[in-house]
């Protein structure tokens, strides 16, 4: 117990100064960096409740985050969220792949995230994944 309040003691005395300034900023920069891209993804439920009245076929893609995909690719995901019948929760793409997440209603009323991948080459669907 005592060596651990001595070591204790050592590291917060040595951490003082300029040097503790900038761990300080680095931590807080790092502690950022690793929560910027998280975001709460709401429930399909809430937004039956929410969009009782609005327009009976809303854009596929209006609440969903996209940063970071290409719109030829969300031009391709927007059609196959169509053809499932789910809400695009988040969309991501490289020059030859995309890859979303899409919320999908069972028969049983529940809902479940599906993750999907898509290989693109010259504008075209060449290979399709899916993880439940």
């Amino acid at each position: 117990m005592k060596a651990a309040r001595t070591e204790r003691d050592l590291e917060s005395h040595r951490l003082t100064g300029p040097l503790a300034d900038e761990l300080a900023e680095a931590q807080s920069r790092a502690a950022a960096a690793q929560h910027r891209n998280l975001t709460a993804v709401p429930d399909i439920a809430d937004d039956a409740n929410a969009n009782a009245n609005a327009n009976p076929n809303p854009d596929p893609l209006s609440r969903a985050d996209v940063v970071g995909a290409t719109p030829a690719h969300l031009a391709l995901i927007a059609v196959l969220i169509d053809e499932a019948n789910a809400r695009l929760l988040w969309a991501r793409s490289t020059p030859t792949h995309a890859v979303w997440c899409e919320r999908r209603r069972d028969t049983k009323a529940r809902s479940r995230d599906v993750l999907c991948v898509i290989r693109i080459e010259k504008g075209e669907i060449v290979a399709r994944w899916s993880f439940e």
